[in-house]
């Protein structure tokens, strides 16, 4: 369903969708698929609570978190959404050098692939699981991606950390926690943290790493070969499911059900309450319905 959107918006809009470009950037040099260009619509940045706001575009969430010292990205996109997220920081009021830290949920060209520009341009350094970090070293997942067919490689981004599952980066008045919960990858890693508005108090934020049980075609998960992957999806599910979790961002909106709200607060952003206590442990049981699933068609095929 096509919404309206405000008058105001349309500006906004047209200039995010078509920002600046250096002639010939690698690091932003368009990625296409299927999906790109409907992971390219653009929207404005969306305050969600506090200092949090959700960037990215219509289809492709991102977030920025406003520490006061400094900001904190999760995800960036693909390498053709660096510069509309740069856009998007400044049109809160902030210089793409404010961003100190980049958070990285998976090592897929869809969520990784603006993290090389972006570093660039501001300097940040880059933390995501070890897993994630040597693939985002050398531009992606290997042969043990269950989707690895299916993926492109993307830049590569430089002064990358490893953190530990259950680590934290703090950076003014904000707290981030990792929180690993492999499947789609084998270093998927969701980030949480706490949110806090002068008003209305503090509330805590998950940024989901994605759990949709998707592959190359002839991969199947009901092959015992694979046996270790499904299992690390169903410990995740059950993580994911006891998470602390007021609000739910997910880097693909539908993951979390929320392309009605990102409808309403492009329309109205004090209109959209992203308060929601059951979301993480309602989306854990979409994925794993999505999962048993999968594995009933692969067992009824054979």
């Amino acid at each position: 369903m096509k919404h309206a959107l405000p008058l105001l918006a349309l500006p906004l809009l047209a200039q995010l969708a078509t920002p600046a470009l250096a002639a010939d950037d690698p690091l932003t040099r368009p990625m296409k698929s299927s999906y790109t260009d409907r992971w390219m619509e653009p929207r404005p940045a969306l305050p969600v609570w506090g200092g949090t706001w959700l960037t990215g575009s219509l289809h492709l969430n991102t977030a920025v978190i406003d520490t006061g010292a400094g900001l904190i990205v999760v995800d960036a996109g693909l390498p053709q959404s660096a510069p509309v997220l740069e856009a998007q920081i400044a049109s809160i009021g902030h210089k793409v050098k404010d961003v100190r830290y980049i958070l990285v949920t998976e090592a897929h060209f869809d969520h990784a692939g603006g993290v090389a520009a972006l570093a660039r341009d501001s300097g940040a350094t880059v933390i995501a699981s070890p897993y994630t970090v040597a693939a985002l070293a050398r531009g992606g997942t290997g042969k043990e991606d269950q989707q690895h067919d299916d993926l492109q490689a993307f830049p590569a981004p430089k002064k990358l950390r490893a953190i530990r599952d259950g680590g934290v980066i703090r950076l003014g008045h904000t707290s981030v926690t990792a929180r690993f919960t492999p499947g789609h990858t084998i270093g998927s890693t969701s980030w949480v943290w706490n949110a806090c508005d002068k008003a209305k108090g503090c509330r805590t934020v998950t940024f989901l790493a994605s759990m949709s049980a998707v592959s190359q075609d002839g991969w199947l998960f009901s092959d015992p070969a694979h046996a270790a992957i499904t299992t690390s999806y169903r410990a995740s599910f059950k993580k994911a499911a006891a998470l602390p979790c007021d609000i739910l961002l997910t880097g693909h909106p539908e993951h979390g059900q929320a392309d009605d709200k990102i409808a309403a607060a492009i329309r109205d952003p004090k209109s959209v309450d992203w308060q929601d206590k059951t979301a993480c442990a309602a989306a854990a049981g979409r994925f794993t319905a999505m999962l048993d699933k999968r594995i009933a068609k692969e067992q009824a095929a054979k």
